[in-house]
């Protein structure tokens, strides 16, 4: 039996004061539940703190958006070319490949 195809959307931010970036994948599972969010683990260390307050205010914002507006959050954020926020890949493909974004245990899991 096939598995229920979800939407991956996988972003990159880019601090400023360092070459380290941190990995953001947000899973919109299409079926009316919330989005879906994990960060790379540890990335609260990894940039400095003006960054750590506009990320974190952003996964607040995503986590909160209501299952109506997930789509239009998403093809706000496959828009993203320019910035420190931007878009690696985006594609449809069984939940089961959430961990091949991720190396093993280093992904933290938000909601």
């Amino acid at each position: 039996m096939p598995q229920n195809q979800v939407h991956f959307v996988l972003l990159q931010f880019s601090p400023r004061s360092r070459e380290e970036t941190v990995t953001i994948l947000l899973v919109d599972t299409e079926d009316g539940n919330p989005l879906q969010i994990s960060v790379d683990s540890a990335w609260e260390q990894r940039v400095d703190s003006a960054d750590r307050e506009y990320l974190a205010a952003l996964i607040d914002d995503w986590q909160n958006t209501p299952p109506e507006g997930i789509p239009d959050l998403i093809h706000e954020l496959c828009a993203l070319s320019r910035g420190p926020l931007r878009l690696v890949q985006e594609k449809h493909a069984p939940l089961a490949q959430k961990t091949s974004f991720f190396e093993p245990k280093s992904e933290e899991h938000i909601h």
